[in-house]
């Protein structure tokens, strides 16, 4: 298939937008949205959204705080299998003001959301809508989860693959390297300056550089990081 091709090749998250916005022509789809969110690197690299919804929708979610209550996204990033969105409660006020706003940006009533998960922890969500006469839903949703499964497999690796790139440049010094590598074995400060020979202030030293540079909030996330960069020893 060409489009899983160009994904596989895409260099930009321009040309990823312009792939989705020709997946959507091609498909007859309201819109289209990518969200994935991974462990690794910080705040600002390890988050992904890429959609074709409108600026003045994007603007309004936020200004809104949509996301509290979204249940696409909240229902969407904890499961395993496609979401139709047919399964939510749309006479809930909340709800039925959050769909309905959304259609009057021109987001589409019906929609699927699907999970992916990938081998670092990292999870994502590809959500497509459409207007569809009700009485066909069912064999036009059967269809569409067909071929986006494959299609939010590739996309999710794609965008992975120039994650994973930019974090790249995390380095970590030896000592640095050293320190959490004996802090993932379970030795405190104390037992790690005894058995580096350096007093246990030095080795928080080394952790907190290292904590820093992982974007960690602790220590022993500084270690799963480092460890899913494969960075320890």
């Amino acid at each position: 298939m060409k489009t899983l091709e160009e994904l596989s090749s895409t260099e930009s998250t321009f040309d990823i937008l312009t792939i989705l916005a020709n997946i959507q022509n091609r498909y007859g789809l309201s819109s289209i949205a990518y969200f994935s969110q991974s462990m690794l690197g910080a705040p600002s690299l390890n988050r992904e959204l890429i959609v074709t919804y409108s600026k003045e929708w994007v603007s309004h979610y936020n200004d809104m705080d949509y996301w509290r209550i979204d249940p696409v996204l909240n229902e969407g990033l904890r499961g395993i299998i496609p979401v139709d969105w047919i399964v939510f409660d749309h006479t809930k006020p909340d709800l039925k003001r959050f769909f309905g706003e959304a259609a009057e940006f021109g987001i589409g009533r019906y929609g699927i959301s699907i999970p992916v998960r990938g081998l670092n922890g990292d999870r994502a969500l590809l959500s497509i809508s459409l207007n569809a006469k009700p009485s066909l839903w069912p064999q036009t949703s059967a269809f569409l989860k067909r071929d986006f499964q494959l299609l939010s497999y590739y996309l999710h690796k794609s965008i992975s693959r120039k994650r994973n790139e930019r974090v790249e440049h995390i380095k970590l010094a030896p000592r640095e390297v050293e320190c959490l590598s004996w802090a993932a074995r379970g030795k405190t400060a104390e037992e790690i300056g005894i058995i580096l020979s350096l007093s246990p202030k030095t080795v928080r030293s080394y952790q907190e550089h290292a904590r820093i540079k992982l974007d960690a909030v602790n220590v022993t996330q500084a270690v799963f990081k480092a460890y899913a960069l494969e960075l320890l020893i």
